[in-house]
């Protein structure tokens, strides 16, 4: 990969963003020579991902300085996408959880790709992941947990009461 290809799985909580980031990760990681999870959940949690990163990648960190926290987060951030594209080729970066998309915007290293997972809507490239139809809910919670077509109406009340969620349904065919 010579560019850097973004995307986000975005959409409400509990229908499986994460689940499903985590699966492509595992599905995929053998075109990948890197993979990397970081917690993109605040900026601050951002940044300790970014600091972490930069560490399993053996690259010296400059020193924070209290008076100016933006100007530091900038000079982590450049340092990754210097320094990542040269130590590492094809690689993966899962961002999980990011709501602020304008604090990633500076986060742009080449040569591989950053999934990231958010409730925020408002990313140029998405996949929009919803809650199941009425009829896959039923569909999943009788395989799930192993009964038949005569319980159809159970599981249909069940999937209503849980909102179609997918991860509520996970945990209740559980």
């Amino acid at each position: 990969f010579s560019t850097l290809t973004i995307c986000a799985l975005s959409g409400m909580g509990g229908v499986g963003k994460t689940t499903l980031a985590t699966e492509f990760a595992h599905k995929y990681s053998q075109f990948y020579q890197f993979v990397y999870w970081m917690d993109g959940s605040s900026k601050r949690e951002f940044m300790a991902s970014c600091i972490s990163l930069l560490n399993v990648l053996g690259i010296r960190i400059p020193e924070e300085k209290e008076d100016n926290e933006e100007h530091y987060f900038s000079n982590i951030i450049r340092l990754i996408n210097t320094f990542l594209p040269r130590h590492k080729k094809n690689w993966l970066l899962v961002v999980d959880n990011i709501e602020e998309s304008e604090f990633a915007t500076e986060f742009a290293p080449a040569g591989g790709h950053v999934l990231y997972t958010s409730r925020n809507r408002d990313w140029l490239k998405k996949l929009e992941i919803d809650v199941f139809k009425p009829n896959e809910s039923v569909a999943y919670l009788l395989q799930m947990i192993g009964f038949d077509e005569s319980h159809r109406d159970e599981a249909m009340a069940l999937a209503i009461e849980l909102d179609h969620l997918p991860l509520a349904l996970a945990q209740a065919a559980a």
